[in-house]
């Protein structure tokens, strides 16, 4: 069927299955964005908590290195000189 401007209208029902939700009973309830805003805030902060990790990490691994090297400058040149207070 068609309405006064020519555009197609579909009558009759659609079902819709959602196994992950029941609240989804409308096509407009699947299309709602609002109802993705906790799933999308649990990805990002997972996400976000990796990579919060991953530079802690490196920013360990950074620290522990430069504090190795000078730790090892320290020792060469106590051998040659000493620092007093």
């Amino acid at each position: 069927m068609r309405d006064s401007d020519g555009n197609l209208v579909i009558t009759g029902s659609l079902l819709i299955q959602s196994s992950t939700d029941d609240n989804v009973k409308t096509l407009n309830d699947l299309c709602d964005i609002n109802r993705f805003n906790g799933q999308i805030n649990e990805v990002v902060h997972a996400e976000s908590q990796t990579i919060y990790s991953s530079i802690n990490e490196r920013y360990r691994s950074i620290i522990d290195e430069t504090t190795a090297q000078l730790e090892n400058y320290k020792a060469d040149i106590g051998q040659y000189m000493q620092f007093n207070d």
